[in-house]
């Protein structure tokens, strides 16, 4: 005969994976602004990914294909050596910015092909293409690696998207901060 208590054992590790399963597609948390930062946060657990098998996508493409994002769970995000282009996606709200000028920081200097969008209430604000296979002078900031000032204003949302493609692994470790940081 079968032990009961081996069958309830089961029963119950399946109600408890079940209700503790975060589905794929979960909303992933827009980052807000914050007054008492002292240190540039990591955006990595902010970010979404996908992945463009087509190579064509654009901008407008992956707004309106929004859904197809996938959450990236990790605060230093790391996909490996990919050989199609992904585009990373980035909501942050202004709710307690100051009259200053922030930066987002792509702490990662071998990306062959990075392409900043930044767009409020639909509208392209601003396009930048850079990457280590564009000239020095791409890059809108004099730096090693690659810094984007936003024009994101206190009480603004905007949504930030990165076209990476690359030849080496790709790491995407994303910070924001101000210039005085």
């Amino acid at each position: 005969m079968r032990n009961p208590c081996l069958k309830i054992k089961r029963c119950l590790l399946l109600v408890f994976l079940v209700c503790c399963a975060q589905p794929a597609t979960a909303a992933t948390p827009v980052f807000t602004t914050s007054t008492n930062t002292t240190s540039a946060p990591l955006l990595g657990r902010y970010l979404q990914v996908l992945e463009d098998t087509t190579g064509n996508m654009t901008v407008n493409d992956v707004m309106a294909g929004h859904d197809k994002f996938t959450p990236i769970m990790q605060d230093f995000p790391s996909l490996g050596f990919k050989r199609n282009p992904h585009w990373f996606h980035v909501q942050i709200t202004g709710d307690h910015l100051s009259d200053e000028i922030y930066l987002l920081h792509v702490d990662y200097a071998f990306l062959d092909e990075l392409t900043f969008f930044e767009i409020h209430e639909g509208t392209i604000i601003q396009k930048i293409h850079t990457g280590d296979g564009q000239p020095f002078r791409s890059r809108p900031v004099d730096y090693e690696t690659f810094l984007f000032p936003l024009k994101l204003k206190a009480n603004q949302t905007s949504d930030i998207y990165f076209r990476v493609k690359s030849t080496e692994s790709i790491l995407f470790p994303l910070q924001l901060f101000s210039r005085e940081q």
